[in-house]
């Protein structure tokens, strides 16, 4: 006995395969497809709270009349075949001003509160962001979960929050970013 697919047949399930294929494909690549398409609807620039900023290629964002996160998410095959680096950036709006005092005792607490989970405090700085000093704290832990060394910074001033939480060779991408950023208003 002879089985033999027909020509036809075989066409169809190469098609098919490949469909299956390339969904696959797309469904594992879809921060990367997200940030592509985030890009071709809005540009390279966004803007919230009174700030606009300059997005890099590997970030898509979301956003809210107080807040905006860039997320930068590598695939599931890029992330563990190469180690690729996340990072996720966010500027706030502050409700309310405080004085000096009370964003001094804020970032007591908070790095309190990341000491107690096992980063350490690194270094900190000040830096301009949309023309306002925010004061940063760089904390850093050498294994966070499945994703290896990871940094926090978060800036705070009268008004304004930045945050980065990601891989260390994303830091300096983080800085340039934020001091990049201009006032719209």
């Amino acid at each position: 006995m002879n089985s033999t697919i027909s020509k036809a047949c075989k066409h169809t399930l190469i098609a098919a395969l490949s469909r299956i294929l390339a969904a696959e494909f797309v469904q594992l690549n879809t921060p990367e497809a997200a940030a592509l398409l985030w890009h071709l609807r809005h540009g390279s620039r966004t803007q919230c709270c009174g700030v606009q900023s300059h997005v890099p290629l590997r970030y898509f964002v979301l956003d809210n009349p107080r807040s905006l996160s860039l997320l930068g998410t590598p695939s599931y095959i890029r992330w563990k075949l190469f180690h690729s680096p996340i990072s996720t950036i966010s500027l706030y709006a502050q409700a309310g001003n405080y004085d000096e005092a009370q964003v001094r005792q804020g970032r007591k607490r908070l790095i309190a509160s990341c000491e107690h989970l096992g980063n350490r405090l690194v270094g900190s700085k000040i830096i301009q962001v949309a023309g306002k000093p925010l004061e940063c704290s760089e904390l850093y832990i050498d294994h966070f979960g499945v994703f290896g060394s990871h940094n926090t910074v978060f800036g705070m001033g009268n008004g304004l929050s930045v945050l980065f939480e990601g891989s260390p060779a994303l830091l300096n991408e983080f800085y340039s970013m934020a001091q990049g950023a201009h006032a719209t208003q």
